[in-house]
């Protein structure tokens, strides 16, 4: 697999993470926030979408491997993609970041 094509497998997650802030959260974002703050939904919310994340990331590059195998260091950029991607929308969601949901996708 080529770095190129890494890349490609990014790009699907970050149009996933524009449809996720432009239409679930945006509309929900006080609901969301004060769940996140007053609850255990904060670790739970992180955990979630990092599971959902890597799945879909992963379900891609094998289909693009066509095998089951991933290597450790393919494996090692999706994680870190998929959890550097959830903390920084939630540093948004949090209210750390002022920025509207289309500049926070563009990032």
């Amino acid at each position: 697999m080529t770095h190129s094509s890494i890349l490609t497998y990014f790009q699907i997650g970050h149009f996933l993470l524009n449809l996720l802030l432009n239409y679930a959260i945006a509309a929900n974002r006080k609901y969301i926030i004060n769940a996140l703050r007053h609850t255990s939904g904060h670790d739970s919310f992180m955990l979630y979408v990092q599971k959902v994340n890597s799945e879909l990331m992963l379900t891609e590059v094998r289909k693009k491997l066509m095998t089951e195998y991933i290597p450790d260091e393919i494996y090692g950029m999706i994680k870190v993609y998929v959890y550097g991607t959830v903390h920084h929308m939630l540093d948004w969601l949090m209210g750390d970041m002022v920025l509207p949901p289309e500049k926070v996708a563009e990032i």
